[in-house]
């Protein structure tokens, strides 16, 4: 049996398993992709300007496999 530990967007919804933990996963989501450096935020020099999501060149990536409800969330931030 291959063991591994549950990802924050799992743990989430198991702690919580309601129909409004959809937007908490995907936080969960997002934090583990910043998290392993797949997107980064970039701080608006003016308080009139957002910030910017960067996503990280696939060509630096760490080939480590992800888990598919992140690389479901990844690709909807690439498309």
């Amino acid at each position: 049996m291959d063991r591994r530990l549950l990802t924050p967007a799992e743990a989430v919804l198991l702690l919580a398993p309601s129909t409004g933990t959809a937007y908490r996963c995907v936080q969960a989501g997002l934090l583990s992709l910043l998290g392993g450096e797949r997107i980064a935020f970039e701080q608006s020099a003016s308080p009139f300007k957002q910030s910017a999501l960067l996503l990280t060149p696939r060509a630096t990536l760490d080939p480590a496999p992800l888990p598919q409800h992140l690389v479901l969330l990844e690709q909807a931030l690439v498309d």
